[in-house]
Formats: C-alpha cells, structure tokens, sequence
C-alpha cells in the first residue's frame, strides 16, 4: 500500500518539501499599496518560498476581491459616495440588471459591474444621480422614460419599487464606520502605511 502522507517537492529549489501555509502580501488597489492576510500556499522547508496550485489560486483570488471591495467600501464612505453594496441595493430595489441600470443611468456598459465590484468609485454626479432615484417619488420614472424604455415597462419597474422602502442609506454607513482596528482584523487587511508603521 502507498504512503498517503508523500509531500510534495518544491517546485523552485527541487530539494524541500511543500506543507500547507497562510501568508500576506502587499497588493496595490486604486493606487494604494494594501496588506492583504488570508492567503494560502505551500511553503517550502528548505528555501522558503511559496508555492501556490490550482485551488490557492482560486481562493487567493476570491480573497483579493472581497479585500478590494472592502477597501473601496472605506474610500467611499471618506469621500462621502455610496458604498459598493448601496449602488447594488439602489439597482436591485428596482429590479434592473447592471446592463439595463448602465442604459438608465449612464456610465458604460461595463458601470454597475465595476462600481458593485469595487473596481472603479462612481463619480460624484452618478452618485448624487442613484440617490435621487432612490429619494425623490417619480425620478426614476423619469429616468426609464428618458432611456427610451416603454411607458408600460416604466410603470411596471415604478409598481415594483413603491412596494419597498427606500434604501437607509446613514444606517449602512453607520454599520461601516467601525473602529480602525477591529475593521482590519475582521476583513483581514492593513493599509501599508499601518503594516510598516507597526513596528514603530
């Protein structure tokens, strides 16, 4: 019977052997040089370097992309614009794909994707734009109207969003403005600024 314990080889010396390993690295997000902690790898007993397969890379990915929608969420909120999850809350109270939201709104085809993702802040006049839909009764009617969308298909969207509240926009940012230190250690990142100056 094989051992089922064999360990892998590392790829990069070709002597040391791989064990399961959690790592940070420093990623730049919108200009900014962010820590991120959480990653996995593999990391060799003999030279030290880190090995990531398949299934690392895939996690390692998924865990940079909440990492950047969370510092995006920060910014956000410091320059005073909806957070990622407000913009997708706003377009989901009325039922509009991210394709269709970018045809009312204006943006690019790609806008609603990248704003929800954290990729890229809408502008100030985009963000003043959702909070009106969002506020003012028979805004977004017009809105539907002017992006050339049937009268029947404005009243139907119009139906559906008089049937929910609108979105509480000071209590999702109440719900973010968290102590410095507990934010980081429950999203598992530091800007680099506070990782180097740790140590002072």
């Amino acid at each position: 019977m094989g051992n089922m314990n064999t360990q892998k080889i590392c790829p990069v010396c070709e002597q040391g052997k791989l064990s399961p390993t959690k790592y940070g690295d420093f990623y730049e997000f919108r200009g900014t040089s962010v820590f991120v902690e959480g990653l996995v790898g593999e990391v060799c007993d003999h030279c030290g370097e880190i090995s990531n397969d398949a299934p690392d890379i895939r996690s390692n990915q998924q865990t940079l992309a909440a990492s950047r929608k969370e510092f995006a969420n920060l910014q956000r909120v410091a320059a005073g614009l909806l957070t990622c999850d407000e913009v997708a809350a706003i377009r989901k109270r009325w039922d509009l794909s991210q394709a269709v939201a970018a045809k009312v709104f204006g943006g690019g085809a790609n806008a609603f994707s990248k704003y929800e993702r954290g990729e890229v802040h809408q502008s100030e006049a985009m963000d003043l734009l959702l909070r009106l839909a969002n506020e003012v009764s028979g805004a977004m009617a017009w809105l539907l109207h002017s992006a050339g969308l049937s009268q029947g298909r404005a009243q139907e969207w119009e139906s559906v969003a008089r049937a929910r509240p609108a979105l509480r926009i000071v209590k999702a940012r109440q719900e973010l403005s968290v102590n410095d230190d507990d934010y980081s250690q429950s999203v598992q990142w530091r800007t680099a600024t506070r990782a180097l100056g740790a140590g002072r």
